[in-house]
């Protein structure tokens, strides 16, 4: 014989199960601030990824394709970063931006000039 382990019935227990809570974490207070600079980010980091491909092929018959498409890439993340710097409605978004975002599109520059141009 099989026996139940609950001795309440299922319906008196079924609310009590339904509750659930959820996180309390506050959400961004700008939320449109924190999609640009998720943006911001996957932008940053295709650029990286494409810089990396066409480090990877130099001195073979793709570096010229790879070449122009990390060139393309960055110049569209740059154009981001300046484009959401113009939107920033205060001052201290714009520098909470460029605190966070400066470094990042420095670097892609830096790295983009580092490959040189196609022979």
């Amino acid at each position: 014989m099989l026996r139940r382990f609950c001795a309440l019935p299922f319906g008196s227990l079924s609310n009590q199960w339904n509750n659930r809570h959820y996180s309390t974490t506050p959400t961004p207070p700008n939320t449109t601030a924190f999609v640009n600079q998720r943006a911001m980010n996957a932008a940053f980091a295709e650029a990286r990824e494409a810089i990396q491909d066409a480090r990877e092929s130099v001195d073979t018959v793709y570096y010229s394709d790879d070449y122009a498409d990390a060139t393309q890439i960055t110049k569209q993340a740059l154009d981001m970063y300046k484009s959401h710097l113009a939107e920033c409605p205060t001052e201290e978004e714009r520098n909470s931006l460029k605190a966070e975002f400066d470094l990042k599109m420095g670097q892609l520059r830096e790295e983009l000039e580092q490959l040189g141009t196609p022979h």
